[in-house]
């Protein structure tokens, strides 16, 4: 008999993805063109991820939500760090010219340190090295 995998019953990595979502730029058109630029990205790369298995919180995605006026970083900051300590693994995106500044993202860095959550820096291909290597060490 053949049988399918039961998605249901399987359980999945739970990878918050952090990086960049504001922008630094002081000509607010500029900002608001790396703020769209950088949630793009993460969701773009979240979504990646759950085609490769993972089960993903991807915050990059609020960022298109019409219901976001109103709500300060400190209110979506918060609720973010709760998504943190609840996940298997965070991974903290560089920025795309390949630097790491970001306080928001700083501060899940290291609410998932105080919390015992390991963090992966990079990309996909860094977290599937992670997994593998977590693997094996469960394996052994």
């Amino acid at each position: 008999m053949n049988e399918r995998r039961r998605p249901e019953l399987e359980r999945r990595t739970l990878v918050y993805v952090s990086g960049a979502m504001t922008g630094r730029s002081r000509f607010r058109p500029l900002r608001w063109l790396q703020f769209r630029r950088n949630c793009r990205r993460g969701t773009r790369i979240g979504i990646h991820l759950i085609r490769l298995g993972f089960a993903c919180i991807i915050p990059h995605m609020n960022g298109y939500a019409p219901y976001r006026r109103g709500m300060t970083w400190q209110d979506w900051l918060g609720s973010d760090l709760e998504a943190v300590r609840r996940s298997d693994v965070l991974l903290r995106l560089p920025d795309p010219d390949r630097t790491f500044p970001s306080k928001g993202a700083d501060q899940e860095v290291r609410v998932a340190h105080r919390n015992g959550v390991p963090v992966v820096l990079g990309g996909p291909p860094e977290l599937l090295v992670w997994q593998h290597e977590r693997d094996q060490e469960r394996d052994e």
